[in-house]
Formats: structure tokens, sequence, C-alpha cells
């Protein structure tokens, strides 16, 4: 009777340790954070209420995640973190929340929300170097109003040890776990 209990337990405690599978779908929109943004910065995440069956991801869109052309549903997030794919999410964010929010704090403030629910480490290292030979180059000496000639470029590296899918423990497991261990003890009593 002992040997039935301890399989049981086991078995309930493998199953709470289990990962999210990759077959999770991104649910940005339930963290704290992004709902304090602005609703200038969250329609760049989303085109509509992400509750909302015919919202659209937007940055699932944008990454190619979208198994159907309008990605009105929730992308999975083996797709929406791939650390492959952070660029041009970061990208996407950077452009579209400044252009709606008019200033980069929101902006800034977007990404952070992105790279901490895909679990991305921020960069190790910026850095950033003024080149005004190659603007004037570009611009044509720099006579244009509001334009100084001098453009700044930032190289980043990122620690290797970021390489995308988070790890979070899903809910359906823990619970499924919990459901083995409980029944195991009434079981073993």
């Amino acid at each position: 009777m002992i040997g039935m209990w301890a399989q049981y337990l086991l078995l309930g405690f493998v199953c709470l340790l289990q990962p999210a599978s990759a077959d999770a779908t991104q649910t940005i929109a339930s963290m704290d954070n992004y709902k304090s943004q602005r609703s200038c910065a969250t329609e760049c995440f989303w085109n509509g209420d992400p509750s909302n069956p015919d919202a659209q991801d937007v940055i699932g869109i944008r990454l190619h995640c979208c198994p159907q052309f309008d990605c009105d549903d929730h992308v999975k997030d083996s797709c929406y973190c791939r650390a492959d794919l952070r660029t041009s999410a970061v990208a996407w964010l950077s452009t579209c929340v400044e252009y709606r929010c008019q200033n980069s704090v929101d902006a800034s403030s977007a990404i952070s929300i992105y790279d901490e629910y895909c679990g991305h480490d921020l960069p190790a290292h910026t850095e950033a170097t003024a080149t005004e030979e190659t603007a004037q180059r570009e611009t044509g000496g720099g006579n244009h109003p509001g334009n100084t000639g001098a453009q700044a470029t930032a190289a980043t590296t990122q620690d290797e040890s970021s390489k995308g899918v988070p790890m979070r423990s899903s809910i359906g497991y823990i619970m499924f776990g919990w459901s083995f261990l409980v029944f195991a003890l009434n079981v073993a009593t």
C-alpha cells in the first residue's frame, strides 16, 4: 500500500514541476505593467481588447507568428518570445509607440514589458557614439531645419544566457499536479 502511495506522490510532484508547454499562448495583456500603460502604447501590442475574440495580436502579426492572416487569437509563446525575433519586436514597439504616444518614455516602457514577459535579459552593455561625418554625408551636410548633422548610434551586446521562450509555470500543470497529490493522499488514507 505504501508503494502505491509513493508512486502517486511522485507523479504529483513531477506534474507540478513541468514547464509551460511550447503550445502555451501569450498572455502579456494580463501583466500589471501592461495594464498600466497608456492606451497609445497598448495599441501597438493589440488592436482591440485582448479578451475580445475579434482583437488582433499586432506583435504576432509583425513577427509572422499567426497561423492565419488576421491573427485574431493569442499566438504561441514559442514564436512570440523567440530570441531571434526580439529585434523585430523591439523595432516595432519603438517605432509604433513613439509615433502613437509622441515620446520615447512610453516606448521604453513597452519594450521593458515585452522583455519582462518573454524573460529576455536586458542588454549587458550599450555603447553610444556620435557619427557626425556619416550623418552629414547622408543628409546633405546637416542643413535641414532641426538637423544638427550628428547622429547617435548604439551597439548593444546581449548576454548569451537569454535564449527566448520563458519557462513560466502553467496553471493547468499545477492544478493537474495538485489533483494527483490530493488523490494520492486520499487513496493512502
